[in-house]
């Protein structure tokens, strides 16, 4: 029997003898579909590891906090607003035995105690898992205080965060929910089947499970596209399927993706090693979250690129401005804008327009867009207004709000407040997370913003929003002088478009400060390029940057690069 320091989720279905009474076969199909399409894959795509079912309940262990607790939030996210299946679910971490079908130690009990003391829907985590996690999720739990849990000596500090809301519902229009519902279906809808595995060995199966985790949270951190997990597709647009085959430590995943009608759009082959199993799940299931949407995302554009604005609905124009996010250059801000402002003037109470308006138009600006783009300036200062009413019903739209704000009153402890709330609803959206990212950056809490950056990228690397989020990590980098890291990111980012001046400001300002003065200067020469007559006089006047030691050291950098002041 192997020990070691494990995360240990215990979760628990409510109330399962009652559902079983009233309907045995319907609860039990409910129950099988819930774990080969989200508990078992959302557990392996985070590392983790069913080591005990219990018929109407489980033990997983993780070799992190963080992948525990991300995992118990995604899961409870997709079943929120589901009839059937509610759960109950508790963490804690501690030294464990454990063999091939159970778990040992007090972390263990503690764990089934919390998953007791919570209400369905919520998670309940003990004070040792809370203070390991980072600052994106944090928010999301409330300080329930030292409670005496069954069998347990002494009393454990508990923190719970509270049920969530349905994730596939569209913050919509105003607070009519029957248009909020027409959003939800007009965005293209792919059903990813559970990859298929007939191998016997758990090493596999387990694989195949982590390959259906990463592949389907891949593809729902996109914001434009609903995807759901089954073996049924209904009515999705878009089918797609993975078979794994294994052959003594050779692997094979063979994967297509085709439409309803049954057109082939992409196939392709992974070969891989048992050996390398883990290298080979993430690179292969970015490779396939990849293809699947860009084959998709081309075929929406082109149906929706040909049509006029005039005939096109608000939902459409928002979808295409969806879209139209791609280098973060003035071409893809103005295509954004004139989207999503079509769809605000088509329906004034469309939250998720305004959402995407008012931050595009922040992040334009601060590039040196704003001249170019001044003809949506006094629409900037309608839309903020109007929008305010309507900033609970959008984290991501709450934080554009707040900067907003921010930029006129500096206000530094009213912002902090507004992010952590964003966060605290929505710890797991990708552009929650890059527009608190860069919020952070801008208020110089470098921890926090990196925080954001790298978890928007694990959840959604292929997403149009990721580009800022590395630009983003790689200014934090920078103020916490992790200048080699901050490169590596910039350099990442740069892979994936030159025409982004963040990525050259973030290299130049590391450069600089590592003494490697002829790249920074370099850099400058591709920010002026990008940006002509830029200074840090601008940079301070135009952002939303204020001024501590951490901000200071970056633009240090640049002016020690060559960016005139």
């Amino acid at each position: 029997m192997e020990r070691r320091l494990a995360a240990i989720l215990a979760a628990d279905v409510v109330e399962y003898s009652r559902l079983m009474g009233e309907d045995e076969e319907g609860t039990l199909a409910a129950l099988l579909s819930f774990r080969a399409e989200l508990f078992n894959p959302t557990v392996s795509g985070f590392k983790g590891r069913v080591i005990k079912s219990m018929g109407d309940g489980w033990l997983a262990e993780f070799p992190t906090v963080a992948g525990a607790v991300n995992c118990a939030i995604e899961v409870q996210q997709q079943l929120a607003g589901l009839d059937v299946i509610k759960l109950r679910m508790g963490i804690d971490i501690g030294d464990v035995a454990v063999d091939a079908e159970d778990a040992y130690g007090i972390c263990v009990n503690v764990a089934a105690r919390l998953e007791s003391f919570a209400n369905p829907g919520t998670v309940a985590i003990s004070g040792a898992v809370y203070s390991s996690l980072d600052g994106t999720v944090k928010p999301g739990f409330e300080d329930a205080g030292p409670q005496p849990l069954k069998n347990i000596d002494n009393p454990v500090q508990v923190w719970i965060r509270a049920a969530d809301s349905p994730v596939n519902a569209m913050a919509g229009h105003g607070s009519r929910s029957d248009e909020a519902t027409a959003l939800a279906r007009l965005r293209p809808v792919i059903s990813f089947a559970p990859v298929s595995c007939s191998d016997s060995r758990n090493e596999i199966r387990e694989l195949a499970d982590a390959l259906t985790g990463d592949i389907s949270r891949y593809l729902r951190g996109t914001n434009w596209l609903s995807t759901t997990v089954s073996n049924d597709p209904g009515a999705a647009a878009y089918i797609g399927h993975s078979n794994l085959r294994g052959r003594g430590d050779k692997l094979r995943l063979e994967t297509n993706l085709r439409t309803a009608a049954g057109t082939e759009l992409w196939s392709d082959k992974f070969d891989g090693n048992l050996e390398a199993a883990f290298e080979w799940q993430d690179e292969v299931g970015g490779k396939i979250a990849s293809m699947i949407l860009m084959s998709i995302a081309e075929i929406q554009k082109q149906n929706l690129d040909n049509r006029p604005i005039a005939e096109m609905s608000a939902e459409e124009c928002e979808l295409l401005a969806q879209l139209k996010i791609e280098d973060n250059d003035l071409s893809s801000f103005s295509e954004v804008l004139r989207y999503a402002s079509a769809a605000i003037e088509k329906d004034p109470e469309f939250t998720d327009a305004y959402a995407l308006a008012v931050s595009a138009y922040l992040a334009a600006v601060p590039l040196g867009f704003g001249a170019a783009l001044s003809n949506y300036s006094d629409q900037f200062e309608a839309w903020v207004a109007t929008a305010d009413g309507l900033k609970d019903k959008s984290p991501f739209l709450e934080i554009g709000i707040g900067v907003a704000k921010f930029r006129d009153d500096r206000n530094e402890v009213a912002l902090s407040g507004i992010l952590a709330h964003a966060l605290q609803k929505a710890p797991n959206d990708v552009m929650t997370l890059v527009f608190a990212c860069w919020s952070y950056v801008w208020l110089g809490m470098p921890q926090n913003a990196l925080d954001c950056a790298e978890k928007s990228i694990s959840i959604a690397r292929y997403h149009p929003w990721t580009l800022p989020a590395i630009a983003g990590g790689a200014f934090a980098n920078v103020m916490l002088r992790r200048y080699a890291k901050a490169i590596e990111m910039a350099n990442m980012g740069l892979e994936q478009s030159q025409n982004y001046s963040a990525l050259f400001s973030a290299s130049a300002s590391a450069y600089a400060h590592m003494g490697r003065l002829e790249e920074a200067h370099g850099a400058v020469d591709k920010i002026l390029r990008l940006q002509p007559g830029k200074t840090l006089g601008f940079r301070w006047k135009t952002g939303s940057f204020i001024k501590n030691e951490f901000t200071l050291h970056y633009a240090e950098g640049l002016k020690l690069a060559g960016l005139p002041e």
